[in-house]
């Protein structure tokens, strides 16, 4: 699937053709001046959204059984203006709320009824007094440009972040700091990540070039380990190396997480407004594994953006993920084994009428490093999709 870098708080649209321009997704009233949104009613400055996707997904390895299943995703949510600077997202998803990097549900369990769980909630805040700094807290969307090699898309992280841009030279920056709680230990140490990024981006000429770095550093990861041998709390992968008591049980990883992440993207105008040409590179290692096995890297390109009717986008990726260079619980599900995997991905949409795209994706993994006596068979994986936006 396309990657899809997000720079604000809320995967929320206003864009809705129902809605006429006047800024806050209410209708404009001919000849009468625009009224200051602080100055609308609460319920006249609500913009709702959402989306519904319909798949098929099915998986084919030699020496396995086929497997092919229905699956749909549906996310609903709600933006609110409260006051200048001040705005509330909110947004609810289907699927497992114990699977954090997925919100698709399958058609299974005999027609049971599907969950429907907090997706995002969060408050961010942008004073009026000084435009350059953003608050933001609850439970998020990335405010990172990401790859899903690390960070899968249908992940929100959770806790508080600080951010400040600036524009000098005709470089715009961005620099982040993230602070998000991972498990409320009561009678021991709690689960943090730390975050820090940093993020240039300029034009050269008709083009748009994006370099970031970031830090995420990883406190008392161990009980991550734990949670995915359990599988209560959390049922994500778990591929990296663990360590384990004399019963077999699982107490902690065998390293520890400190990621940091470098991305370089490039965007060429192509002189077709809905083909841009995307070119990616991200590379990740992790500075505090107890092996070889640190390091990542994600390749991708991609032509057009399917975003009017009868356009359509292209995309490749490449992907080369070491056993410990991210962790497995929280980068890309679809990825099969979510690291010590090498991946070869290419997608297609097409979008025939308003609001209605219709998208194919192949996935081929293999692992990395397997045992002389197992076959490591190609692992191929078709995905069909009809998806809906309103």
């Amino acid at each position: 699937m396309a990657f899809r870098v997000v720079v604000l708080l809320l995967v929320l649209s206003a864009d809705h053709p129902a809605y006429a321009q006047s800024g806050n997704g209410s209708p404009a009233v001919p000849g009468q001046p625009a009224t200051p949104d602080e100055q609308k009613p609460w319920w006249e400055r609500l913009t709702f959204s959402g989306d519904f996707r319909a798949r098929f997904e099915g998986f084919y390895q030699a020496g396995e059984p086929t497997r092919q299943r229905g699956r749909f995703r549906l996310r609903l949510g709600l933006r609110a203006p409260l006051t200048e600077g001040l705005t509330f997202n909110v947004r609810v998803a289907s699927g497992d709320q114990a699977d954090v990097t997925s919100t698709n549900q399958s058609l299974t369990d005999f027609w049971n009824r599907k969950p429907i769980n907090i997706d995002q909630a969060a408050l961010v805040y942008n004073p009026p007094e000084a435009r350059a700094l953003t608050l933001g807290g609850g439970k998020f969307a990335y405010p990172v440009a990401r790859t899903q090699m690390v960070w899968d898309d249908d992940l929100n992280w959770e806790g508080v972040y600080e951010q400040v841009t600036w524009t000098t030279a005709g470089v715009a920056f961005r620099g982040l700091a993230v602070q998000s709680p991972l498990q409320d230990v009561g009678d021991g140490a709690d689960a943090f990540m730390f975050g820090g990024y940093v993020q240039a981006a300029f034009r050269a000429d008709r083009h748009t070039v994006q370099v970031s770095i970031a830090d995420y550093a990883f406190k008392e990861e161990d009980q991550i380990a734990v949670a995915l041998d359990q599988r209560t709390a959390i049922r994500s992968p778990q591929t990296n190396s663990v360590r384990l008591d004399a019963a077999g049980n699982v107490i902690g990883y065998a390293s520890e997480f400190n990621l940091v992440d470098a991305i370089a993207q490039m965007t060429f105008d192509t002189g077709r407004p809905q083909y841009p040409l995307t070119l990616l590179a991200d590379y990740v290692v992790n500075t505090r594994a107890a092996n070889e096995e640190d390091s990542g890297i994600w390749l991708m390109g991609s032509y057009g953006r399917a975003a009017t009717v009868k356009a359509y986008s292209v995309s490749y990726t490449y992907a080369r993920v070491e056993r410990d260079a991210v962790l497995s619980a929280f980068n890309f599900s679809d990825m099969g084994p979510a690291t010590n995997v090498v991946m070869n991905m290419t997608s297609f949409s097409f979008m025939p009428i308003n609001r209605l795209n219709l998208d194919a994706t192949a996935i081929f993994t293999r692992r990395l490093r397997v045992p002389a006596s197992d076959p490591n068979a190609l692992l191929k994986r078709l995905q069909v999709d009809a998806r809906i936006s309103f």
